[in-house]
C-alpha cells in the first residue's frame, strides 16, 4: 500500500509540460483569436516582471525596451513571426521562449 502512495504522489508530483509551442499557438490564433491574445499579453507581462526583477538584482536585462515605447500584442507576434521565421526550430520551442525571443528581437539590448 505504502508503495503505491508513493508511486501515485511521484506521478502527480511530476511536473508536466503543457505550455504551447509557436504552432500549436498560431493554430490557436485562428480559433480563438481573441483568447490566445489575452494568452500573449500575460506571458507578455510575466516576461516584463521578469526582466524588471533582474534588473533590480543583476543589473542585466532579457531585452531593453525603451522607456518612451510600449509594446503591443501585434508588435510582439511581429517580433515572434520574424524570429521564428529566421531561426525555424523555434517553430516546436515552448511559446514563452518565443515570446522572449521576440521581445529580444525588438527591443535589443546593445
Amino acid at each position: 500500500m505504502n508503495r503505491l502512495v508513493s508511486i501515485i504522489l511521484i506521478f502527480f508530483a511530476t511536473p508536466a509540460l503543457a505550455e504551447q509551442n509557436y504552432i500549436e499557438f498560431q493554430y490557436y490564433t485562428r480559433q480563438e483569436s481573441e483568447l490566445s491574445s489575452a494568452a500573449l499579453e500575460g506571458y507578455m507581462y510575466g516576461v516584463h516582471w521578469a526582466n524588471t526583477l533582474l534588473w533590480d538584482s543583476t543589473g542585466l536585462r532579457l531585452y531593453c525596451q525603451p522607456e518612451h515605447l510600449t509594446v503591443n500584442i501585434e508588435n510582439l507576434k511581429g517580433g515572434m513571426k520574424l524570429h521564428v521565421e529566421n531561426n525555424p526550430e523555434l517553430e516546436t520551442a515552448p511559446l514563452g521562449e518565443v515570446v522572449v525571443a521576440g521581445l529580444q528581437l525588438l527591443f535589443p539590448c546593445d
